[in-house]
């Protein structure tokens, strides 16, 4: 990343003390300013500090073009927010909002009925969190890509450990894992979530190809083992509990083919290599660690499959 900034020199007599927003949340700043003398605090919207001397910072401008927006700094974390755009970042996006709200906050996806968002990366969440649509029926949907069992796709969701979050009444389809141990190309999850009447769908962890064997001076070598696959649409090493009305659908864990063994030598009485071993699929649907917990109350599974 380049940052680029401007900056005014100030040549005077004063001492002054811009607040940050963790110093503005513990309310430290009249502490510091008291040790400085003629002090002058820029202050941010919401601020509860009040005596003088002090500065209102409304916003800030960007280093960028003259029609760049401001970029408003937010005191107070709204706790409910309603998606509406469906672009993968932005105003109004669902990856907007995750980054914006306040930990245990609502995002609420009616604002977006009957549209997909398909994103470019997977979306962290790293606080507790309620995903829900208000609508009646899951009409929108959260993807990894265009379409299903594409390599360019991306995983959708990765929950990070203490995190305790909610998805309800919305699909999440599309999304892609590979890797030497592919995991849970919908959701990632290490924190402790919860599905209610969610569809999961189309989505595929995909073990990565061994390598070739290659020749060497004493013989062709063989080739390396296949990657593993693991939870077509979940992998959970956290705590899952699947609530009635959830479906999963159309997930696949797939390991990956092992590798060729290189051709040895007749002249010189090399043999030729092994093909490597295929690799391991578990879990077309969900693939559950052994120290997570996993209840299912009441839900669907149907075409899904674990292919080694």
């Amino acid at each position: 990343f380049t940052f680029s900034m401007d900056f005014l020199l100030v040549t005077d007599d004063q001492t002054r003390v811009t607040q940050s927003l963790e110093q503005q949340a513990l309310n430290t700043v009249p502490l510091q300013t008291s040790q400085l003398t003629g002090a002058v605090v820029n202050i941010l919207p919401g601020s509860a500090y009040l005596a003088t001397p002090y500065r209102f910072i409304p916003s800030v401008r960007l280093a960028r073009a003259a029609a760049a927006p401001n970029a408003i700094y937010l005191v107070t974390a709204p706790s409910a927010v309603t998606v509406t755009s469906n672009a993968d970042s932005g105003a109004g996006t669902l990856r907007n909002a995750i980054q914006n709200i306040a930990s245990g906050g609502t995002i609420n996806l009616s604002g977006i009925n009957n549209q997909n968002i398909t994103l470019l990366s997977t979306l962290d969440i790293n606080k507790n969190l309620t995903i829900t649509n208000s609508n009646a029926a899951p009409n929108v949907a959260v993807l990894g890509g265009a379409t299903a069992f594409n390599a360019s796709n991306v995983r959708v969701v990765n929950i990070q450990t203490g995190n305790a979050v909610t998805f309800s009444n919305f699909t999440i389809g599309n999304g892609y894992a590979s890797g030497s141990s592919a995991r849970g190309a919908a959701i990632l999850n290490a924190g402790t979530l919860t599905l209610s009447n969610m569809k999961v769908q189309n989505n595929q962890a995909q073990g990565d190809a061994g390598a070739g064997g290659t020749p060497d001076y004493s013989g062709a070598q063989d080739g390396g083992i296949g990657g593993a696959a693991q939870g077509g649409a979940i992998y959970n090493s956290g705590a899952l509990t699947i609530n009635s009305g959830s479906i999963f659908s159309g997930n696949k864990a797939s390991g990956g083919v092992g590798g060729s063994g290189a051709a040895g030598s007749q002249k010189n009485s090399f043999p030729n290599g092994f093909g490597g071993l295929g690799g391991i699929a578990q879990g077309g649907a969900i693939f559950n660690a052994t120290t997570a917990t996993l209840s299912i109350n009441t839900a669907t599974f149907n075409t899904n499959n674990a292919t080694g």
